[in-house]
């Protein structure tokens, strides 16, 4: 994984930064508890991506994206699906963009595929990423109906 030691889709450098301590070590963050894992979600890439007020099912896409490729990368996509200036802050007007838009899920879904397939380490994570977009394509789409 090029972002280096990882759980559950938390980095060891996000994990020493939460808990403020820039010690510890793998064995720490392979120890990270249910309840610094829901936090960090939820104050990191939840909050930031406006997925409470997001659709069922793109609520679930967003905040997978945000957690895989980083929160800014994922504004910018969900406002270029969504039609709206990219300035990489989900707000309400890109909530409100997105939640009209017809087919949001598959569109902000198609667009990440994009992203992924255009990084030079395509090769080697690839199939895990795109098989990931489409667990996650199925699961939103059922939510949303």
């Amino acid at each position: 994984d090029p972002g280096g030691a990882t759980m559950r889709g938390i980095t060891l450098s996000t994990y020493r930064a939460f808990k403020n301590s820039p010690n510890l070590s793998t064995t720490d963050l392979k120890g990270i508890s249910d309840a610094d894992i829901s936090d960090i979600y939820r104050r990191q890439y939840w909050d930031p991506c406006g997925c409470s007020a997001l659709c069922a099912g793109l609520d679930l896409a967003v905040f997978n994206f945000a957690v895989n490729a980083g929160v800014r990368r994922c504004a910018l996509i969900l406002q270029h699906v969504a039609g709206v200036p990219t300035d990489g802050t989900i707000g309400v007007h890109t909530v409100s963009a997105a939640n009209s838009t017809s087919g949001m899920v598959d569109k902000f879904l198609d667009e990440t595929e994009k992203y992924y397939r255009a990084l030079p380490i395509f090769g080697t994570f690839g199939s895990g990423w795109i098989n990931r977009v489409e667990t996650v394509r199925s699961i939103a789409k059922n939510m949303g109906s």
